[in-house]
């Protein structure tokens, strides 16, 4: 009896670590670490982080999807805009030291990636 309850303990906990966090690996076009139910990270989009100033200007971009989940064609739609050339303008930066990325993703269905750029 003991044998089988820690048995199936070990099993909800794999299926949890499965379905939560930072456990599986995403495809390309989502981050390294995400999860399959929720998912809200912010890494660094750019690696070269050696000499970069600190007390710089800061402005952000956001990309929103929206996937409809029930047919296996996977459509969806985006809004808005994150290229760094675009944030950079929009928030009067001439030179963009450094980039960091947050995803956020719920289901696969609600997704947002922000981009925030830091210059001067």
């Amino acid at each position: 009896m003991l044998k089988q309850k820690n048995i199936i303990t070990v099993i909800i906990i794999m299926v949890f670590t499965f379905l939560i966090g930072c456990s599986t690996p995403g495809l390309i076009s989502e981050p390294t670490l995400s999860g399959r139910i929720f998912t809200h990270i912010k890494v660094p989009f750019t690696k070269d982080l050696n000499a970069t100033p600190s007390g710089i200007n800061q402005g952000s971009g956001i990309v929103v999807r929206i996937t409809e989940p029930f047919t296996r064609y996977r459509f969806y739609t985006e809004f808005n805009s994150n290229a760094i050339g675009d944030i950079a303008r929009h928030y009067g930066l001439k030179t963009v030291h450094y980039a960091t990325i947050e995803y956020f993703n719920i289901l696969g269905v609600w997704r947002h990636q922000k981009i925030f750029i830091y210059g001067e």
